[in-house]
């Protein structure tokens, strides 16, 4: 008898079939997935929101920083053109009322030479004063007379201008120009060639008694004025290292320049244009014989150098202030927009990595998708190490000391100035000032700390003045005695100066911070004393016997100097205030008191490329290695039958590049001698991490400890964490340094 077919007691449920349950599960991974996407799209659009935010943000701060630098650098220019206005104006009232009082007949024969000698008695800036009579004016039976008084060697000398020369020839402009125009002029500075000063003429006319200024003039007052005040104006200018300032007469011609030899030879800035084939400089003295002020954007055809000229009237005289400033060097708080250029660069790191993860559709899962996501976001992290890296390069982090550096004449003169008042004040023996060169020919870097240096010194004594003052000078940071060789080259009297040089090759033992190996910066400085302790010697730069002292155009150092690894950036002089903790015996005057030294610096820069053959690609190729000793663990017999390797072999060969590496860092602390922790350091100890976390997690691994960290897939986490985790970390560590 056939039976019914069971049925269920409940007739409204059914067991859910397979296709069912996969329908589901793929409904789920579906949803899952739809809101991965959504969270990384999200986050995309977030991390795209601030990159964009961060970079106007900082194109604003730099366009800022330009503008305020060059407001600051015109309003330099053009403070600087006014105190020299300033300077001279107050000059001119002397000739004006004494013109004035010859026309009107309060100033007779013979109170003349008294009332020029009152104004330079009364006026310690001005050289010369005088009245150069036209033909016969003064005395008809007299053709020319011109007297004068010179201020020389700080007394009051006597000359009469028309026994040396014929005033009234037209070539003699102190006297043709006011003369023919009628008016008060400032003529066109010439160099005077008894002394080598340049000498800056203003002229007066004045007339007959009686003429109310009317008709032909009967003779000119004028004064003469060293330039070398101004030149300590401009010397006292806040330019920095590689800014400079310097004059520039009615027809272009340097008054005062860094290079002396611009102003002696009487060069113009158009000759200056047409030597550099320079478009801008002729442009630039275009518009400065005209009398306008303004600024142009400079880049020097042979160095590719980009500056900033600013030029500005001098409105009594008709001259011109130029101050030009190294367009890389001022202005911004170059610190500042450095940390936003890594924040954007870390923002942009971070954006693509979360783009990488909608591109690589990793979000729906799978290996081969996930793979490529690690990859992707492990070179990413790689570029954001080698762009800090770019801008460290870029913009060395170096902290400078305070110190009073000297780029051109009117510093050095500023800066002897204000040391006569203060240590003329404070001892019995004023300061004797030695002018002092250096030439270094050759430089080697013996170890860490020792400099090995060749070259040439030589030092300039006045005659009858420092007859007293001890020849020769001394190396303070000498490594020690048998590390010396000077020799004298010759000794050469030429007027009333006496040149002595000497050869040196020693050994000077310097601290060099190494902290940012291999992106760190030497400053290498030579620290020169007097041999004489007693008469208060101070040494200064003879910058005369440069013809370029700008620190960039390395001054001072051989045109072929080569030193194995680095470039070198600048060389210049400056001085550091050094206190002593010994009066050394009361024979000196280098005692308690705080005292200026000179020093001769050389600033080179690491190339990165010696240091990363050497030192970073071992550690690339050890983290390699590392990396295919955690692939090869595997579980599968297929897989551990055909490479035949287990724990043990992972360990040996761990211990074994482990080794390598600490030989490899150890050679790096002996080589630096370096007292903190150098930054290459911290691949050495990524490395000695990693080491050790791959050798625990093959003792886990091969253990069967149940970590889904480490068992997932034989081993899939670990093997896809290890470049993510190792350069993640040097970026954070790289970040932290060098931010």
């Amino acid at each position: 008898m056939n039976q019914p077919p069971n049925r269920p007691e409940n007739p409204g449920l059914h067991p859910p079939t397979p296709q069912a349950t996969q329908a589901e599960g793929l409904s789920k991974n579906k949803n899952l997935s739809r809101l991965l996407f959504r969270i990384f799209a999200s986050l995309s659009v977030l991390g795209l929101i601030l990159f964009s935010s961060l970079w106007f943000q900082y194109l604003n701060n730099k366009e800022q920083a330009i503008q305020v630098a060059k407001t600051n650098a015109s309003l330099i220019t053009s403070h600087s053109a006014e105190d020299i206005d300033t300077l001279l104006t107050a000059i001119t009232p002397l000739a004006d009322s004494l013109a004035n009082d010859l026309s009107g007949g309060e100033v007779s024969q013979a109170g003349l030479l008294p009332r020029l000698r009152q104004i330079l008695e009364n006026n310690t800036g001005i050289r010369g004063a005088g009245i150069a009579f036209a033909p016969h004016q003064y005395d008809k039976d007299i053709r020319l007379f011109a007297p004068m008084f010179v201020r020389e060697n700080n007394s009051l000398n006597f000359r009469q201008i028309e026994k040396r020369y014929d005033y009234t020839l037209q070539e003699h402009d102190w006297y043709s120009i006011p003369f023919a125009n009628r008016s008060p002029v400032w003529t066109e500075p010439q160099l005077d060639p008894e002394t080598g000063d340049i000498v800056a003429r203003y002229g007066v006319p004045f007339y007959k008694p009686g003429s109310n200024g009317r008709g032909e003039p009967i003779g000119v007052v004028f004064l003469q004025l060293l330039l070398n005040q101004i030149k300590t104006l401009v010397g006292s200018l806040d330019l920095g290292k590689t800014g400079y300032g310097f004059i520039l007469s009615k027809k272009g011609r340097f008054l005062s320049h860094p290079i002396e030899k611009y102003v002696k030879t009487g060069l113009t800035l158009f000759d200056l244009a047409d030597q550099q084939e320079d478009g801008t400089l002729r442009l630039v003295g275009a518009q400065v014989i005209t009398g306008k002020s303004g600024s142009a954007e400079h880049i020097d055809p042979k160095s590719g150098q980009q500056s900033w000229i600013f030029f500005e009237p001098i409105p009594s005289t008709g001259w011109s202030m130029v101050v030009v400033f190294v367009r890389e060097k001022i202005g911004a708080n170059t610190q500042q927009l450095r940390q936003q250029e890594i924040w954007i660069a870390m923002s942009a790191v971070a954006v693509l990595s979360l783009l990488s993860v909608l591109f690589t559709r990793s979000y729906l899962g799978g290996q081969r998708r996930i793979w490529t996501l690690m990859l992707t976001v492990s070179l990413l992290f790689m570029s954001g190490i080698a762009f800090i890296w770019h801008l460290t390069i870029r913009d060395p982090i170096i902290e400078e000391k305070r110190v009073v550096t000297i780029v051109d004449r009117a510093g050095l003169d500023n800066f002897t100035t204000s040391l006569k008042k203060t240590m003329g004040d404070n001892t019995t023996h004023p300061p004797v000032f030695i002018p002092t060169g250096l030439f270094v020919q050759s430089m080697e870097f013996s170890n860490a700390n020792n400099t090995i240096l060749t070259g040439y010194v030589w030092q300039k004594f006045k005659l009858g003045v420092h007859d007293h003052i001890e020849r020769g000078f001394l190396f303070p940071e000498l490594s020690s005695a048998d590390d010396m060789e000077i020799e004298e080259q010759f000794r050469r009297k030429e007027g009333n100066t006496e040149t002595v040089q000497w050869y040196f090759r020693v050994v000077l033992r310097e601290r060099f911070d190494y902290s940012h190996y291999p992106f760190d910066k030497a400053n290498i400085w030579i620290r020169l004393w007097s041999k004489d302790f007693e008469n208060n010697a101070v040494l200064i730069p003879d910058l005369e016997a440069y013809s370029l002292i700008n620190p960039t155009s390395l001054p001072g150092l051989e045109k072929d100097l080569f030193l194995p690894g680095w470039t070198f950036q600048e060389s210049y002089f400056d001085y550091k205030y050094n206190t002593f903790t010994t009066d050394f015996g009361k024979i000196t005057h280098r005692g308690h008191e705080t005292l200026p030294e000179m020093y001769f610096n050389i600033v080179a820069r690491r190339n990165f490329l010696g240091p990363f053959i050497s030192n970073l690609i071992p550690i690339i190729v050890v983290s390699f290695l590392l990396f295919g000793l955690l692939i090869i663990g595997s579980k599968h017999s297929e897989k551990s039958s055909w490479l035949n390797f287990n724990a043990q072999d992972i360990l040996a060969s761990c211990a074994a590049l482990i080794f390598v590496i600490i030989l490899a860092h150890i050679d790096l602390r002996g080589t630096l001698a370096a007292e903190g922790i150098l930054y290459l350091e911290y691949f050495y100890f990524v490395m000695y991490i990693a080491t050790l976390m791959i050798t625990i997690n093959a003792i886990l691994f091969s253990l069967d400890v149940q970590l889904k960290l480490v068992q997932y897939q034989d081993n899939l986490i670990p093997k896809l964490m290890f470049w993510p985790l190792i350069t993640g970390s040097l970026l954070i560590l790289t970040l932290v340094i060098f931010y």
